[in-house]
């Protein structure tokens, strides 16, 4: 009974992933830091699923629940509000190979890749590039600040940045082969310039991409944002036009990455 017992203990409980858009989207989130891939491996296989690439027409979009408090915490936002984000999810083929996409999500030259999206922009990787090129880690990160105009208002945004790379375990395990992660998190409230009280601008951002193959030429792209910005007293990020704006630039960063496979 005794080493019953010290077995039960010594043995680690696998959380199911969950099977819809929305809880497959706080799953991935939960889990991006998992010292193992086998739970984010069991989070593909159910999106290859909810999402069904093979009948996909034209991007998925949709709403999906804020980030909780323990969501929060994971990434030590601890004093962030709970809330007051908008989520929202994206998925799309890209008719790439899924090292053309990774290349293009870890680039340094994002502004050049994606003319016309900033008004300044800046990329420095806070890790070893060629340790993760060699696929010596699996992780890789950066630090960015770019500068954007819209909507006739003008911030400078600070953002921290990393992907994660799984590379195939089994055919069981990953039946669709690699996959990767990416994430990114505001570091500091980014205000409207000209804003003196500190009401306007982006306070949170939170962003989730997943890759994994459809086949060896082409990549579904599933993103995940929760963001909390505030252009006016009146529009916010709850609204669907801004929402719409960075969901179709989503499409459009897919076919600049498209560009490259022709």
């Amino acid at each position: 009974m005794l080493l019953l017992s010290l077995a039960l203990v010594g043995c680690k409980s696998i959380e199911p992933a969950p099977t819809d858009i929305d809880g497959l989207s706080h799953f991935f989130w939960a889990h991006y830091d998992d010292e193992d891939d086998e739970a984010l491996a069991e989070g593909i296989r159910n999106a290859f699923a909810a999402i069904d690439p093979a009948t996909l027409e034209e991007p998925m979009k949709g709403s999906i629940s804020d980030l909780s408090r323990e969501e929060l915490d994971l990434v030590g936002k601890f004093d962030e509000p709970v809330g007051e984000s908008s989520g929202v999810y994206f998925a799309n083929i890209v008719n790439c190979p899924i090292n053309v996409a990774e290349r293009g999500v870890y680039a340094l030259n994002q502004d050049e890749r994606h003319e016309g999206d900033y008004s300044a922009y800046n990329r420095e990787y806070t890790t070893d590039l060629d340790a993760y090129e060699a696929r010596e880690t699996n992780l890789l990160g950066w630090h960015t600040t770019y500068s954007v105009d819209r909507l006739g208002v003008s911030m400078t945004v600070d953002i921290d940045g990393t992907i994660r790379y799984t590379q195939t375990i089994d055919e069981e395990t990953t039946p669709h082969g690699d996959f990767f992660l990416s994430r990114g998190i505001l570091t500091d409230d980014a205000l409207l310039d000209g804003n003196d009280d500190g009401t306007l601008g982006m306070f949170q951002d939170y962003q989730l991409e997943v890759y994994f193959p459809l086949n060896e030429n082409q990549t579904v792209h599933f993103f995940t944002i929760w963001r909390d910005v505030r252009y006016t007293s009146a529009l916010d990020f709850s609204s669907e036009f801004l929402q719409d704006i960075v969901l179709d630039g989503m499409v459009d960063w897919d076919k600049d990455t498209e560009a490259e496979c022709q």
